[in-house]
């Protein structure tokens, strides 16, 4: 039952974060192209991880990359836009 929970709290946890950033990367692509790149690859691989990718080998690493190229390059493209 807790494990459920767990994994219930974790997957609205996945969807709101990927529908806020993708929301928040449409708005700023007009203006800002950095920031809006940075938010769509948070909100990419925040969707991905919400699919169950355990059926192909193939596919379970490529959510490790996105998840990689989200953790490295997400952060400095949101604060390219701030500088």
């Amino acid at each position: 039952m807790a494990g459920s929970l767990t994994e219930l709290i974790t997957a609205c946890s996945n969807i709101t974060l990927s529908v806020s950033a993708l929301n928040t990367a449409y708005q700023l692509f007009k203006d800002h192209r950095a920031p809006a790149v940075g938010f769509f690859l948070l909100g990419l691989s925040s969707g991905l991880c919400t699919l169950p990718f355990s059926i192909s080998p193939y596919l379970t690493s490529i959510q490790g990359d996105l998840e990689w190229a989200d953790e490295v390059l997400a952060p400095p493209l949101l604060s390219f836009g701030f500088l």
